[in-house]
């Protein structure tokens, strides 16, 4: 196949997208997502946060573009069209996203890699999860000159012609914006350092050698802030880069354009720490959040909690300015969390998604689980959507996914 034959399959593409982007009602779901912010909630959000098992999808599956660039770009506009199709809360952005060519990488974000090895002995299974391990690169933290943090920068020549050939093929139909956000725009710091270090070695950092740990974090912290600071001085940041795992619009952040300049104080963050789920409050607090915090704060609003259970910290991320939705997952309580955060916050309530359609399909499952947790959220006055997430299987079943957002929307309207 020729660039003209990838062109024609592109530009379908877009006008399906284009189209699908303008046939819900879109102000109305905006100004939904806006109450729900705002904690004046007219009704339960519906998420799906993305589409992870797209080689069940024969669509996803027979890509038929051959030049890199377009390929990705069928592969991400062809999951788009799915997800709207799903008939769920999210809403298609009416733009194409090309992510800019950073420069600095070639030792990696850190300056360290970051291998993946096999369990001695073992082998993945054909067609099933690998069984691997990341091999932690910092084996001391005596001598941290290894650490190599990656100042802002844009291969301008490259993503420029990347952009004329997008522009060239589909521009008239649809925008494409460019992602110059910074490498470390959406660090979370916890996950990269206990790639650094390895689960079991953090842990006994924490305990064993808490300066060398504070020193590590603190290296880090300064390279993201400094990032972010570029980022936005360059004007890098742009309204499309928000990030809060579920339709961003509110009364306290710009609606994401594509190309137009932003700053941090009109946007949405998101930050994690899964990996300290089974560390204490007091420990999560001095080695994650307190370097998470000032990053955060630069934003106008932030999201907390990715899959870790925070039942027992919700305490601590009220120190948070500008927290506006916690996380809760299927590893925490429920109910404790409910009663903990009540009205003062979003909960983006997150089902487990093997009960609800990974592993099975049992649809009065659904409707219980559902069902009760509703009741729990509203018995405490919360204001929350549910977000599906981490879906990695659906059985082959495509059409899964649209009926439980049917049932969800059953059990909560």
């Amino acid at each position: 196949m020729t660039i003209e034959s990838d062109t024609k399959i592109l530009r379908e593409l877009a006008k399906r997208c284009m189209a699908a982007a303008a046939t819900r009602d879109r102000e109305k779901i905006k100004g939904q997502w806006r109450r729900l912010h705002d904690c004046d909630m007219e009704r339960p959000m519906i998420y799906i946060w993305a589409i992870l098992f797209t080689d069940e999808l024969e669509e996803i599956i027979n890509l038929e573009c051959t030049h890199p660039l377009f390929r990705q770009k069928e592969q991400e506009l062809k999951i788009d069209l799915y997800h709207h199709y799903l008939g769920d809360d999210y809403l298609i952005q009416p733009y194409l996203v090309l992510q800019a060519t950073r420069t600095g990488l070639e030792k990696g974000a850190w300056g360290v890699s970051f291998p993946r090895r096999t369990f001695e002995g073992r082998r993945p299974v054909d067609g099933g999860a690998a069984d691997f391990y990341v091999d932690p690169p910092l084996k001391s933290l005596d001598d941290l000159s290894a650490i190599l943090p990656v100042e802002h920068g844009i291969d301008e020549d490259k993503t420029a012609g990347n952009r004329k050939l997008l522009e060239d093929a589909v521009g008239d139909i649809i925008p494409i914006h460019v992602d110059r956000t910074p490498i470390y725009f959406r660090e979370s710091l916890a996950p990269t350092v206990t790639n650094m270090r390895g689960m079991t070695q953090i842990m006994m950092d924490m305990a064993d050698d808490p300066d060398g740990l504070h020193r590590l974090l603190g290296i880090m912290q300064k390279a993201v802030l400094a990032a972010h600071e570029k980022g936005e001085r360059l004007g890098d940041i742009s309204r499309a880069d928000q990030f809060p795992q579920s339709c961003p619009y509110s009364n306290y952040t710009v609606d994401p354009a594509p190309n137009v300049t932003a700053k941090h104080s009109d946007l949405w963050c998101l930050m994690h720490a899964q990996e300290f789920t089974g560390i204490s409050p007091r420990m999560h607090k001095g080695f994650a959040l307190d370097y998470q915090k000032p990053i955060m704060e630069m934003f106008a609003a932030s999201a907390y909690g990715c899959c870790e259970d925070l039942t027992h910290k919700i305490d601590m991320l009220r120190e948070v300015k500008n927290l506006r939705q916690i996380s809760v997952t299927p590893a925490s309580d429920l109910e404790k969390c409910a009663e903990q955060i009540g009205g003062d916050y979003i909960i983006s309530w997150r089902p487990n998604p093997t009960d609800q359609v990974c592993a099975t399909f049992d649809r009065d499952r659904v409707r219980r689980i559902i069902a009760e947790g509703r009741d729990v959220l509203e018995k405490h006055g919360c204001h929350y959507e549910i977000n599906l997430k981490d879906v990695v299987s659906v059985q082959g079943d495509r059409e899964r996914m649209r009926e439980w957002v049917k049932i969800v929307r059953s059990v909560i309207e």
